[in-house]
């Protein structure tokens, strides 16, 4: 949670009711009117300073520096080095209260083992000086509850809200600590005081309406949720949880002084300078759009018309280039957009008969395809989510979306997701996420005036959605935005009006803005009426002051509206074609193009800094998830205590599209805060402090969404990374649309001899979750097996996509057979590379670079065998690894037409012919690990076994044993210890061939992952949860874990080997936007054949321990 800059303006109850549209029911605080946040850490900081220094020994002005440096780098998140920094304060300036608050945090933060202890025992030694210090207070109470000791908890918040009963956050935590010792009545009082105090306290409806459940207030619990649901989308909206920034104000380090803003004014002057105009346009032009077509990093211009012109930016100035590729083409509007991901940008042609798709490698264009439907308008944009430039066109033919097949075709989709070819012939198609739910919508303005709205529902159906304000509205324009930063999409029309009984030719023109709510209701209000005929709309920030104003273009020029429909300027115009900002890094400029010329209104003095953002989906990286203009992008800018909101589209109601960097007016600012990002497959990413006046070019942080709960294991000297697990009890994995995959709720993971070495008597080992995904344990057991000298023991474990399913039972054996020789497809000789598990494998072959985890190619690896392999029990035993595919690019893939094949298994029987033995039978579960195969019998006097598949597989050793039944010593322990913790995030590193290692002992405390919303076990003893398959249930989160003891086992016989497994009862759900459920907690899985005593009992665990609520960015 970001806290609101000093000087901010603070809004009370009753105008934040108004902005937010909440209920109006009332809860009645206890206390009086509460201080500003700001007013009580400057009390609490003058406070301290006369209590401790008496303001005659205060730290000099060097110390004070040196404190604002760890509150700048807590900040950063870099909790290791503030912790230094405030640990050396502390050492020179023992009796500096603040500095030993502050270095408290800084090691609560820094989250190593061990820290909750040190961050309260020095808050305890405060206390012994200060008794009622808040923040030593406070913090101690969200060390205590972090610890699962909630009593304890209460005590300290109880103190914290009579000292200062202004804090909402002391009100939501003691409402937790109530609620966790089952005081549910007083933890609805106090959850509901902390919603009165602060109404964006996200976190507070949740909690309060749990609470009002369990006293039988139903009604009153349901209003709450509701709350919640409505606050989602408000970037003003925050959670409380044990990180920093979101454990409370008074948990944050804080400088001595606290520093005040001092407005400055808006600089004099204009918005915009003189004209710059040019002549030298073609005839009858009908529309441009501004792209860097020659990419020089400036925005060239693009004159649609009937011989369009590509005209280049040199030195403030726009020159012709006759002989261009794209020059001299017949079109009515032009989208520039990164069609085909390769870095450069491409065209798509509007004309009357069809539309044509140019694409450019390396300055080099070329015509690639040609879509039929004809076109009035178009839009590109990433309709499904997949990573890909979806085309959407509309014209006299109708309308038609075309999905990219990712190889510079597409195809026409429309009927297959809920289109009508001939639904609505078009004149404007407007992109928007009009739900807040992640996935663009659509809004189809037809050349009759009528207009359509589609709401994309994720599984690849569009439904069309009746919107009562637009009916009869007879659109002429539109164009969206959020521009008061709440949150919701506020939508702006024109319409036309008679102005002239006598004339019929004579109109005005008639603006109104319609606000979708989050609840589906919309409002409708008239903005402005102009004498004017209003022919264009968009949304620009003219002056810098982070709020778009509304840009109207009519025959007689530009004139801009501030939200309350006031004009604030003009640009005046002879005959206006069409007109557009062109952002650059000190804000939007103009270009107006008439029927004879062209006009450039550059930016004036008369404006605040911009921030400047050109967003890409590409890296480096050889596979890619978002689209690589970074269209459809979230961005959310925090500066000066303010939000600014808005999308990365095109929203210009013209026919084309422009690819151009976002401008951000930064008011007073001269830096942002932060930027947070949401690219459009879902990865959450924090820019910090960008500056104004210059252009930030920002790559998506390329990083696996999910994987699955990773195993660490106590070696004697480290917890060593053995793998993940749960992988095959995936949740709401997407296969096609509507349907998931069958999660398998078990796994077993059989350990490297060396991977578990006792201390002080137990087993330790820690299943941690170090990406964005939810685990869910129901139980876990530690198991020793005890076989003869000479065997050898596997298990029959594997990601199985076809009979027969695993099973995990122990599969022993004394005999294998090893290749002799292995080629590849190539047929080159990779023997070497399979017969030894060392963690390298032959190359698969070159990936499709379109999907992850798929290659370009089959990969065929041959095994030929010295002898004859045996029809005695023979049994695939492989290690490997795999690059796991998302639901997300599996649906890219299936609408490209492209399918994962796993892995075959293949014989070459005596006659040549190669025999399917087991036909996509899966592959390796994911990190590197052993596999298991029992075979069916084989061809007589087989000695070659052939494995294929298209997908990403890394064959680490690949042998044929022999499975003989045993006796074996079978030994069970479950946990002792089983307490959830917070952690941080595991360092990832991949090695050569995409092989994954984690190491626990670096862990980074913060990283912009989200929470699927709902409730999490509480932090502490999670014993209970863990120890029996009853449906209750350990949950835990990105950047948490279970650490588990388990007692050790009486020695082994003499003459025997044991090997040690773990057993998995759970499951696993990623937050992939085709992940089905894959925002939230719920539903619960739960396994099958329990009593309805069982399920009672389970039940009533889950409501015991799962109490601890966490949404959004962590």
């Amino acid at each position: 949670m970001a806290e609101a800059a000093p000087g901010a303006r603070q809004y009370n109850r009753q105008q934040i009711m108004l902005r937010t549209n909440q209920p109006h029911h009332q809860f009645t605080p206890p206390y009086g009117r509460p201080f500003s946040r700001v007013g009580v850490l400057l009390i609490l900081a003058l406070a301290t300073c006369l209590l401790i220094f008496g303001c005659s020994e205060s730290p000099t002005s060097v110390q004070q520096a040196r404190n604002d440096l760890g509150v700048a780098q807590m900040g950063r998140y870099e909790y290791e080095a503030a912790r230094d920094t405030f640990a050396a304060l502390v050492d020179e300036q023992p009796e500096w209260t603040n500095a030993r608050v502050n270095l408290a945090i800084a090691t609560l933060n820094r989250q190593q083992e061990g820290d909750e202890a040190r961050a309260f025992d020095i808050l305890a030694s405060v206390l012994e000086t200060v008794q009622d210090e808040p923040r030593a207070l406070y913090t101690s109470g969200i060390i205590e509850l972090y610890l699962g000791n909630a009593e304890s908890a209460s005590g300290f918040f109880a103190r914290v809200t009579k000292i200062d009963p202004s804090d909402a956050y002391a009100a939501y935590f003691l409402g937790q600590s109530y609620l966790q010792t089952e005081a549910y009545e007083k933890a609805a009082s106090w959850l509901q005081q902390s919603i009165e105090l602060d109404p964006y306290l996200r976190s507070g409806y949740w909690a309060a309406a749990q609470a009002l459940r369990r006293t039988s207030q139903q009604d009153a619990a349901r209003r709450l949720i509701e709350d919640y649901q409505r606050f989602e989308s408000n970037p003003a909206a925050h959670t409380a949880g044990f990180s920093y920034r979101k454990m409370g104000p008074k948990a944050e380090v804080i400088s001595d002084v606290v520093p005040t803003s001092i407005a400055t004014p808006q600089p004099a002057g204009e918005p915009f300078d003189a004209a710059i105009r040019n002549s030298n346009v073609p005839a009858e032009s009908r529309a441009f759009a501004f792209a860097d077509i020659n990419g020089d990093g400036k925005l060239d211009l693009y004159i649609n018309g009937p011989s369009s012109m590509v005209m280049f930016s040199q030195g403030g100035l726009h020159t012709a280039s006759v002989e261009h590729t794209l020059s001299g083409l017949d079109g009515h509007a032009t989208a520039f957009v990164d069609a085909d991901d390769d870095g450069d940008v491409d065209a798509l042609v509007c004309r009357n008969e069809n539309v044509e798709i140019y694409l450019q490698t390396n300055q080099q264009w070329r015509q690639s395809s040609v879509l039929p439907t004809p076109c009035s308008a178009i839009a590109s944009f990433d309709a499904d989510h997949d990573g890909d430039l979806d085309v959407m066109v509309t014209g006299v033919g109708g309308t038609e979306l075309y999905n990219n097949n990712r190889d510079g075709t597409y195809r026409p989709i429309g009927r297959d997701v809920g289109f009508s070819k001939a639904s609505l012939q078009g004149r404007q198609i407007l992109p928007v996420d009009l739900d807040n739910d992640r996935d663009l919508d659509l809004f189809l303005f037809s050349q009759d005036g009528s207009t359509q709205v589609w709401v994309n529902d994720r599984t690849w159906r569009y439904e069309q959605l009746d919107v009562p304000a637009l009916n009869d509205m007879q659109v002429i324009a539109a164009t969206a935005g959020d521009t008061n930063a709440d949150g919701l999409i506020d939508l702006y029309i024109t319409r036309s009006i008679p102005s002239d009984e006598k004339n019929p030719l004579s109109f005005s023109s008639e603006i109104s803005v319609i606000t979708f709510q989050a609840d589906g209701r919309t409002n409708l209000r008239q903005v402005a009426q102009l004498t004017e005929h209003a022919v264009e709309l968009t949304l620009t920030d003219i002056n810098g002051d982070s709020r778009q104003e509304l840009m109207v273009s009519t025959k007689q020029g530009v004139i801009f509206l501030n939200a309350d429909g006031h004009e604030i300027h003009q640009l005046p115009a002879n005959s206006l074609v069409s007109a557009q900002p062109w952002n650059q890094p000190e804000g939007p400029g103009v270009f107006i193009l008439e029927e004879n010329a062209l006009s450039y209104h550059p930016p004036g003095p008369g404006r605040f800094p911009y921030l400047s953002l050109e967003l890409t989906g590409r890296t480096e990286s050889d596979q890619m998830r978002s689209n690589a203009s970074g269209l459809g992008t979230r961005i959310q800018v925090r500066f000066d205590g303010q939000w600014s909101v808005l999308d990365a589209l095109d929203n210009h109601s013209g026919p084309g599209q422009s690819l151009m960097p976002v401008a951000i007016g930064l008011g007073h600012s001269a830096a942002a805060d932060y930027v947070a990002l949401t690219w459009s497959d879902g990865v959450s990413q924090t820019e910090i402090g960008l500056a104004a006046d210059e252009l930030h070019r920002i790559e998506e942080t390329q990083r696996q969404l999910a994987s699955c709960p990773v195993i660490f294991t106590w070696d004697g000297e480290r917890f060593r990374f053995a793998s993940d697990v749960l992988g095959v009890g995936g949740l709401g994995f997407f296969t096609e649309p509507g349907a998931s995959a069958e999660p398998r709720p078990f796994e077993r993971f059989l350990l490297p001899t060396d991977a578990m070495v006792p201390r002080d008597g137990r087993y330790l080992v820690k299943l941690t979750e170090p990406m964005e995904e939810n685990a869910y344990l129901d139980q876990v057991t530690l198991e020793a097996i005890d076989v003869p000298n000479g065997w050898n023991v596997t298990l029959d474990e594997r990601m199985s996509t076809a009979e027969p399913h695993a099973t995990g039972r122990v599969i022993t054996w004394r005999q294998a057979a090893t290749p002799e020789s292995a080629v590849n497809t190539a047929g080159v000789d990779v023997t070497q590379l399979i017969q030894h598990a060392d963690r390298r494998a032959p190359e698969p072959g070159p990936v499709d670079s379109r999907f992850i985890g798929l290659l370009a190619a089959e990969q065929k690896l041959t095994l030929t065998f010295s002898e004859p392999l045996a029809n005695a029990n023979p049994v695939l035993v492989a290690q490997g690894w795999v690059e796991y595919p998302y639901s997300q690019t599996v649906f890219a893939a299936w609408q490209a037409g492209v399918t994962y094949q796993t892995a075959t298994l293949e014989a070459l029987d005596e006659n040549g012919q190669w025999i399917t033995v087991a036909s996509e039978f899966g592959y390796p579960a994911g990190m590197p690990r052993a596999m298991a195969l029992p075979l069916p019998a084989l061809p007589e006097g087989t000695r070659t076994l052939r494995l294929r598949s298209n997908m990403e597989i890394y064959w680490d050793q690949v042998m044929i044993v022999y499975e003989e039944s045993i006796d074996t010593h079978r030994t069970s322990r479950k946990p002792v210890v089983a307490r959830i913790n917070k952690i941080g995030f595991p360092r990832r590193t991949n090695g050569p061939q995409r092989i994954p290692h984690f190491d626990y002992h670096d862990r980074s405390p913060y990283w912009d992952t989200k929470y699927q919303h709902g409730y999490y076990t509480t932090l502490g003893d999670a014993r209970p949860l863990v120890t029996k398959v009853d449906g209750a249930l350990a949950i835990f989160g990105g950047g948490e874990e279970i650490h588990l003891e388990f007692d050790t086992f009486e020695a082994p016989s003499a003459g025997t080997t044991r090997h040690l497994l773990l057993d998995f009862r759970g499951w696993a759900k990623d937050m992939d936007l085709y992940t089905a459920d894959g925002e939230t907690v719920g539903p619960l899985p739960a396994p099958e054949g329990l009593s309805v005593d069982e399920i009672a009992h389970g039940q009533l665990l889950n409501e015991t321990y799962n109490t601890r609520y966490q949404a959004g960015l962590r």
